[in-house]
């Protein structure tokens, strides 16, 4: 038997990596008089992959192994009261645990629901709401942050926007300079044109109207080219 205490044996439950171990081994798993070390007969773990997992577990916390004992002896029932209540003690904190994670990824999710609602200006009526359930249950997709965005994405042209939702904002169209560059917009910064190549600017000032105008005399009469 190799022997943990019940905190660290939780703790592996916690563990991403390591949850699916954690539910394996609650099967070769007995809590000691106490309630503090959990003895686990590891040599019954069934699967060669929660075995091999169990080792590389193992390896790297060898300080959380107590050490191994022999199997307890026999003992009568209400001896064994004891042990038993400590076990359903550690499944209660176990199904705790589960229900403290799925609220935790239940409140992921509205948050990002709600984002969408404060800062992209998603209506919050009941046409959106029967939509946006919709697509879960159509999907059987799971209420989580990351399948908001999907369901929003995926619905994005039928969900109701609010009037200054940047997504109801005309996209302005940016024309490609023969060179494959951008143009650069009418009210460019001065940051902006010091970071633009020379084809950008000549384009800019060509638009503005800056080599088209025509040049007048300081009594507004034109410039006259001479011909001789």
């Amino acid at each position: 038997m190799t022997r943990l205490r019940k905190s660290d044996f939780i703790a592996m439950f916690r563990d991403p990596d390591y949850d699916g171990l954690y539910h394996a081994l609650l099967s070769v798993a007995k809590a000691e008089p106490g309630g503090e070390v959990i003895a686990l007969d590891v040599d019954s773990l069934k699967g060669e992959a929660f075995r091999r997992q169990w080792n590389e577990w193992a390896r790297s916390n060898q300080g959380k192994i107590l050490g191994a004992t022999e199997p307890p002896a026999a003992s009568s029932a209400p001896a064994q009261a004891e042990p038993l209540g400590d076990l359903t003690r550690l499944q209660k904190e176990q199904r705790e645990a589960e229900a403290e994670k799925v609220k935790l990824i239940e409140d992921a999710a509205n948050a990002r629901a709600s984002w969408y609602v404060s800062d992209q200006g998603m209506l919050d009526n009941v046409y959106n709401r029967d939509l946006f359930l919709g697509w879960f249950e159509t999907n059987k997709a799971a209420y989580t942050a990351a399948n908001v965005d999907l369901a929003v994405a995926g619905l994005a042209d039928q969900i109701q926007w609010a009037v200054w939702s940047p997504r109801t904002q005309p996209v302005e169209e940016v024309r490609t300079l023969s060179n494959g560059e951008p143009e650069l917009p009418t009210d460019a910064t001065e940051s902006q044109m010091r970071k633009a190549s020379r084809a950008q600017l000549n384009d800019l000032s060509k638009r503005k109207g800056e080599f088209t105008q025509n040049r007048r005399g300081s009594f507004g009469s034109k410039f006259i080219e001479p011909t001789f």
